[in-house]
């Protein structure tokens, strides 16, 4: 049964940045590491995935001037945070008009391709990176993206697992034409 992700948005607290930041954190925690550093999660295709206690800051964060400075994230990311608890049910392959895709890094590296999971219909996006080889991850980030942008990140890519087609595709279907909505 899929989840439904409009009931898993979080209420963000009233306060300061301060308040708040120390909030999320203790959600970040609550949600995905635990009591360490690291905790662990498994992907739609039973791959590990880590959730580092400091990529909160980048996943969380938002730069002021994205243009300019994209990796100077300064400002608290008020609609990434509510829905930081729709992170698992994407990875797992739990969300209805999902798909997970192997991309190239934004950063323009090709070998090995970041992972991203996209909720087409409420235009959702979670990267996960490679941890060491090709069958474990780390989280990278998550964030509400336009599906203009979401089908930018797929046009060099190839699909992992598309919930429509409740399988993984073949190799045979690759790319956006066949694939993104």
């Amino acid at each position: 049964m899929p989840v439904d992700l409009p009931s898993l948005l979080l209420s963000l607290p009233d306060g300061d940045d301060p308040t708040l930041w120390a909030w999320v954190e203790s959600e970040y925690r609550r949600l995905y590491v635990g009591t360490g550093y690291r905790g662990n999660r498994s992907t739609h295709d039973g791959q590990a995935v880590s959730f580092f206690f400091d990529r909160a800051e980048h996943a969380f964060r938002q730069s002021t001037d994205y243009q300019r400075h994209p990796t100077q994230k300064t400002e608290i990311a008020r609609e990434r945070i509510a829905r930081m608890a729709w992170i698992e049910p994407m990875i797992s392959g739990q969300v209805e008009d999902s798909a997970c895709w192997e991309v190239p890094s934004p950063t323009g590296r090709k070998r090995p391709p970041n992972r991203i999971y996209i909720a087409w219909g409420h235009e959702y996006c979670v990267w996960l990176e490679p941890l060491g080889c090709d069958t474990k991850w780390r989280f990278s980030t998550a964030y509400p993206c336009l599906r203009q942008q979401l089908r930018g990140y797929c046009r060099s890519g190839r699909v992992v697992w598309d919930w429509r087609k409740g399988k993984t595709p073949s190799a045979a279907a690759r790319g956006p034409s066949k694939n993104v909505p």
